[in-house]
């Protein structure tokens, strides 16, 4: 069983990445009980006991599994203990998910406490929820601090969330720099970022400004960046250049971009 922290990490709705990007307060945090009744099926009872019996021998990453258990039938104070059990042997995924319990019950600075612990502990998704906490709480200078940390860390909704604050601020270049950087790490929500400021310097006229964020797109392999300065050297009538970017998108798997080559060479 996947720890029940993976139910809330991903904390973007799919759809507001193309059109709407958010910094996101407490999006799809709660994990799902099995029934409105808190039960859970008897298998799950089952593994529930055997994540336990582990735990108790010492087996500390299995504190955090019977937690989800015991989390999943909605036995908080129970789940708690085996949390903070594996939290204090230095299982951050403990801690992380007790900090989302505490923060859940407005415990915010027991929440700080631990994601900060996380963090310090080379979490990097630590360091990110301290960034949601601080910048949702109106620091938000502590908030880049924090998403700034888990950006540099690899995790990637990091820089995601720091890029968009920057956006926020009106400090375009500094979330330019943020999505690139993200884009270039195969950051699929950062990429998206970058043909959004690309598609509004589209809608004011600067083309040239959003073909060269477009291009920053295609050239970290997302086929779609490719493919808009496609689109926008055939809205020129520039056939050759037009046709130089589809083959490169073509080539990054846009079948959109190989049936517009196809239609090219016909006579």
């Amino acid at each position: 069983m996947n720890n029940i922290l993976d139910s809330y990490r991903m904390k973007i709705p799919l759809l507001l990445i193309f059109f709407l990007p958010i910094v996101f307060t407490n999006c799809n945090k709660n994990p799902p009980s099995e029934t409105s009744q808190g039960r859970v099926p008897a298998s799950e009872i089952k593994y529930e006991i055997e994540a336990k019996k582990k735990c108790n021998k010492g087996d500390i990453y299995e504190c955090v599994n019977a937690g989800d258990y015991l989390r999943l039938a909605e036995n908080i104070p129970e789940a708690k203990k085996f949390y903070k059990k594996a939290c204090e042997a230095g299982e951050m995924v403990g801690c992380l998910s007790l900090g989302y319990i505490e923060e859940e019950n407005g415990n915010i600075v027991e929440a700080k406490r631990l994601y900060l612990k996380a963090c310090e502990a080379g979490e990097m998704s630590g360091c990110r929820f301290l960034g949601e906490l601080e910048a949702n709480n109106g620091n938000k200078e502590n908030g880049k601090k924090f998403y700034s940390k888990a950006c540099d860390g690899g995790d990637k909704l990091g820089c995601y969330n720091l890029g968009w604050l920057l956006e926020r601020e009106g400090n375009i270049s500094e979330a330019e720099i943020i999505y690139s950087k993200g884009c270039n790490s195969q950051n699929n929500f950062t990429c998206f970022n970058l043909i959004s400021l690309g598609n509004k310097e589209q809608i004011k006229g600067n083309i040239a400004e959003a073909k060269r964020l477009y291009s920053k797109v295609c050239d970290a392999g997302r086929s779609h960046g490719c493919k808009l300065i496609g689109d926008l050297e055939i809205k020129k009538g520039n056939i050759k250049r037009a046709r130089k970017w589809f083959n490169k998108a073509c080539d990054l798997g846009d079948n959109n971009s190989c049936k517009a080559l196809m239609k090219m060479k016909k006579p």
